[in-house]
């Protein structure tokens, strides 16, 4: 759940101050802008169809590694980001990939972490998971961009230019992405005591 909250925030986040970065640090118009930043979902989608196949091929065998695999590739997207905005000529290019990258990698690890997390889910309790993912997606979100807009007015407030706000912001971001694939080595298969065989053994014992 931190990992996904995290991986999340970062995403969103991003690709929200990038579409600032590029009106207002760039001089892109909106409609340009958007489409930048839409490359991200494209990708999102692609990979999102790939983890399905990679799952079905190894019956989630592989699950863990997948949601690391995503994580890291976001972590090479966001930091490519921050470059892009660092460069003072141009580096539309660069933002472009940046976004597919890290659209790329947040597709291949968002499906893959909400079916490791149904996966522990108690018997019955499917949709409260369901509902705790959804709770944990928009929390760290909202929590992140409204930070990130509270340090872009704090830029403003002590003149250092909307430009450092949003590389500040963008930081942040990448602190996020890598603290989740940290929590993400902490993913294990849930083995369930009331279904461990063991337990069922005594159970019909006992009976």
């Amino acid at each position: 759940m931190v990992s996904r909250g995290l991986y999340v925030a970062c995403y969103f986040t991003t690709e929200s101050f990038v579409i600032l970065a590029l009106t207002e640090v760039k001089g892109l118009s909106a409609d340009l802008a958007g489409l930048i930043v839409a490359a991200g979902s494209l990708s999102w989608s692609a990979a999102a169809w790939l983890q399905a196949k990679l799952d079905a091929r190894d019956q989630g065998r592989a699950r863990k590694g997948r949601v690391m695999t995503g994580i890291g590739i976001m972590i090479v997207g966001t930091a490519l980001v921050i470059l892009a905005l660092i460069l003072t000529d141009g580096g539309i290019i660069l933002i472009l990939l940046s976004q597919m990258i890290t659209g790329f990698g947040v597709g291949l690890a968002n499906p893959t972490t909400a079916a490791i997390a149904l996966q522990h889910a108690l018997p019955r309790k499917e949709g409260e998971m369901s509902a705790n993912l959804q709770f944990v997606d928009s929390f760290y979100m909202g929590v992140s961009i409204g930070v990130g807009g509270a340090l872009i007015a704090l830029s403003e407030t002590l003149q250092w230019g909307i430009s450092t706000g949003v590389l500040i912001v963008l930081t942040l971001q990448l602190l996020w992405v890598l603290l989740s694939f940290l929590a993400s080595l902490r993913i294990t298969k849930l083995v369930h005591q009331e279904h461990h065989p063991i337990n069922q053994v005594k159970d019909n014992i006992s009976m």
